[in-house]
C-alpha cells in the first residue's frame, strides 16, 4: 500500500520559462484570432469574411488538399448567406462566390479579373516580325481587329467546334473510330476482364470495366479525332500519360505551389514528350492533324513559341476537351444499369435512331428524340461536374458588396449551385433525370452552368455532348449490357471526393459490365 504513494518531492514541473513561452504563444495566438476573424470583420464590412482557421499561413491548406468538396460545403452553412468569403490556402486568399448574380459580374468584368498569368495579349505584329511568317500567320492575315494570341485562339476554337459543317465533319471521323474500337473482336484487351472458371465455356459475352472501356474509348477515339492514329504510332503511351495528367490535373488549376503538385507536373511533362515528339514531324507526316491543332501550333511557332512550350499549350487543351467526357460517360452508363426500366427506355430511344440495324446513328434523332437520354445527360451534368470558375484578379474590383484584391483568387463552385434547392428542387442532391423531364426548360435555369459561361464558355461543348450520345448510342445498339453480380448485391457508386476535379467528378468504385452482342 505504502509502495503505491507518489512522492510529491519527485515530480518535475516544468521551467517556469517554458509555462511563460507557452502562456505567451497561446495569448498571441488567441489575440491574432479574435482580431483576424471578430474585429477585422466588423472594422472591414466590405471585405469578404474569412472562414476561421487556427494556424496563420497554413489556414485551410490541409483541409482543400484533403477534401475541398467538403470544405466549401461546410464553409456554404457556417456563413449561411449568399455573400462571398473567403478561405486562405497556401497563404493566398481565394474569394468563393455563392450567388448567381455575383457570378455574373465575374464573366462580365474581364479587365480585372484574368483566367491566367500566362496570356499572349500584345499585338500580332509587335510579335512576329519575320515576313516570311507574316505571310502565312493567321493572326496577320485573317485578324482585321488584330486580336492578340489568346483571343484570336479562343475565336478559333469557337468556329471550329461550332460551325454546324465543321462540326458535322468532326463528328463523322469520330463516329469512323467508335465504330472500329467498338467491333466485337476489337474490344481492348485493357477493359476486358480474363474469363473466370465459373463461367460457361461457351458463353458469348465478355465482362468489362467499365471505369476502364469509357475511359479508353473516348478518349482513344477524340484524340484520334483531333490528331489521327499517327500519333498512337509515334508516341504509343500518349494516351495513359493524358489520363494521368487529366487525374492529376486538379493542383495544376488550382495553382498549387511546384513542391505540392510533383505528380501533376511529372505527369504533364510526359505528356508533352509524346506530343513534341509527334509535332517534331513534317506536316507531310501528319496529314490528317485537324485544323484546329495544326493552325495552333503554327500560329504558336510563328510568334516565336518554342516547339516544347507549344506542346505545352495543347496538352492543356487536349487534356479538357477530350479526357473528362469518359467520366461522364460512366456516370451515364452505370445510373442506367442501376435502373433496369430508365435503361430499356433510352433503348427504345436510340434504336429509333437507326434507319436500318448496320446503319449509323442519326444524330439530328439523337439530339431531337431521345427525352431520356437527354434528362440523363442534363442530370450528369448537374451531379457530377465540378466545374469551377477561377479567377484571379490582376487590379482591386468589387464583387457584390465585397472588394477583392490584387492577387486573390476568386472561385465560382458550380456544384454548389447545382444542389441549390431553390433551383432544383427539395431533393436537389439526388441523382432524378426526372426533373428534367418534367420541366423541358430547367436545362436553361440560372444556375445551371455544366460550360462555365462568359469570356470561357466551353466552345467544346456541343462537340462534349454529341461525343457521349454517340458513344452511348453505338454502345447500346450493338450490345446487351448487364450488371455482373458483386458481394453484397448492386450498389451504386458514390462520388470520391477524395480527389478534386476541375471538370466531371470521378466514382469511389468501379462498375463490372457483362456485354453480349445485341440481336436485332
Amino acid at each position: 500500500m505504502l509502495d503505491s504513494v507518489i512522492d510529491i518531492s519527485q515530480i518535475v514541473l516544468p521551467h517556469p520559462i517554458l509555462w511563460a513561452v507557452t502562456a505567451a504563444l497561446c495569448l498571441v495566438l488567441l489575440s491574432w484570432r479574435i482580431w483576424t476573424f471578430i474585429i477585422v470583420p466588423v472594422l472591414r464590412p466590405d471585405e469578404p469574411k474569412l472562414l476561421p482557421y487556427w494556424v496563420p499561413f497554413l489556414g485551410h491548406t490541409c483541409a482543400f488538399f484533403r477534401n475541398p468538396e467538403k470544405l466549401i460545403n461546410y464553409s456554404f452553412h457556417y456563413f449561411g448567406s449568399n455573400q462571398p468569403f473567403a478561405l486562405t490556402v497556401t497563404g493566398k486568399r481565394t474569394v468563393i462566390l455563392r450567388n448567381v448574380q455575383d457570378v455574373a459580374s465575374v464573366w462580365r468584368n474581364t479587365q480585372a479579373l484574368t483566367i491566367d498569368g500566362f496570356i499572349i495579349f500584345a499585338s500580332p505584329r509587335d510579335l512576329i516580325k519575320d515576313e516570311e511568317s507574316q505571310s502565312k500567320s493567321l493572326l496577320i492575315k485573317e485578324n482585321p481587329q488584330n486580336k492578340g494570341y489568346m483571343d484570336w485562339e479562343r475565336d478559333f476554337f469557337t468556329a471550329q467546334l461550332l460551325e454546324p459543317d465543321r462540326l458535322r465533319k468532326l463528328l463523322d471521323k469520330y463516329l469512323g473510330h467508335l465504330r472500329e474500337v467498338l467491333a466485337w473482336d476489337n474490344l481492348s484487351s485493357c477493359y476486358v476482364m480474363a474469363p473466370s472458371a465459373s463461367d460457361p465455356p461457351q458463353d458469348k459475352s465478355k465482362t468489362v470495366s467499365l471505369q476502364v472501356f469509357c475511359r479508353y474509348t473516348v478518349s482513344y477515339c477524340s484524340t484520334t479525332t483531333f490528331f489521327e492514329p499517327k500519333l498512337q504510332q509515334v508516341a504509343p503511351q500518349l494516351l495513359q500519360d493524358y489520363q494521368d495528367f487529366e487525374r492529376l490535373s486538379w493542383k495544376v488549376f488550382y495553382r498549387l505551389p511546384p513542391f505540392l503538385a510533383r505528380s501533376s507536373h511529372a505527369a504533364k511533362e510526359k505528356a508533352i514528350d509524346g506530343l513534341e515528339k509527334y509535332l517534331s514531324l513534317g506536316e507531310e507526316e501528319r496529314p490528317e492533324l485537324e485544323t484546329i491543332f495544326l493552325a495552333i501550333n503554327n500560329e504558336l511557332t510563328h510568334i516565336g513559341v518554342g516547339r516544347r512550350d507549344a506542346a505545352a499549350f495543347i496538352v492543356v487543351i487536349t487534356a479538357h476537351l477530350g479526357n473528362n467526357a469518359h467520366k461522364v460517360a460512366f456516370w451515364i452508363f452505370a445510373h442506367m444499369l442501376h435502373d433496369p426500366a430508365y435503361l430499356d427506355a433510352v433503348y427504345r430511344e436510340i434504336d429509333a435512331a437507326f434507319a436500318a440495324p448496320d446503319a449509323e446513328s442519326d444524330m439530328n434523332v439523337l439530339l431531337t428524340a431521345c427525352p431520356h437520354l437527354d434528362a440523363i445527360w442534363y442530370e450528369t451534368m448537374r451531379v457530377y461536374n465540378a466545374t469551377s470558375a477561377i479567377r484571379h484578379a490582376k487590379t482591386d474590383c468589387i464583387i457584390g458588396d465585397k472588394r477583392i484584391h490584387v492577387g486573390d483568387q476568386v472561385v465560382a463552385p458550380f456544384r454548389q449551385f447545382h444542389l441549390n434547392r431553390d433551383i432544383f428542387g427539395a431533393d436537389a442532391r439526388s441523382f432524378r433525370p426526372g426533373r428534367f423531364l418534367e420541366n423541358k426548360g430547367l436545362h436553361r435555369a440560372k444556375g445551371y452552368s455544366p460550360f462555365g459561361g462568359g469570356y470561357t464558355y466551353c466552345p467544346g461543348r456541343l462537340f462534349a455532348q454529341r461525343e457521349i450520345y454517340l458513344f452511348v448510342a453505338e454502345t447500346l445498339r450493338k450490345f446487351d449490357l448487364e450488371l455482373v453480380p458483386r458481394p453484397g448485391g448492386p450498389r451504386m457508386p458514390q462520388v470520391d471526393e477524395r480527389i478534386p476535379s476541375p471538370a466531371a467528378m470521378g466514382p469511389d468504385e468501379d462498375v463490372l459490365v457483362r456485354l453480349s452482342p445485341r440481336v436485332h
